[in-house]
């Protein structure tokens, strides 16, 4: 898989930002499972 093949994976999940993702892993279907980051204010709190 290559940079661009990513991205459509990334885009077709409706992310908007790869800093969003925490990790992403290729799964046995072939399919890419993205884990996010918590959301945190910018005083690095988390947002509820």
């Amino acid at each position: 898989m290559d940079k661009a093949e990513f991205e459509a994976e990334t885009r077709l999940k409706g992310l908007e930002d790869a800093s969003q993702i925490k990790y992403a892993s290729l799964e046995s279907n072939g399919k890419i499972g993205f884990v996010m980051e918590t959301n945190k204010t910018s005083n690095g709190n988390e947002d509820d």
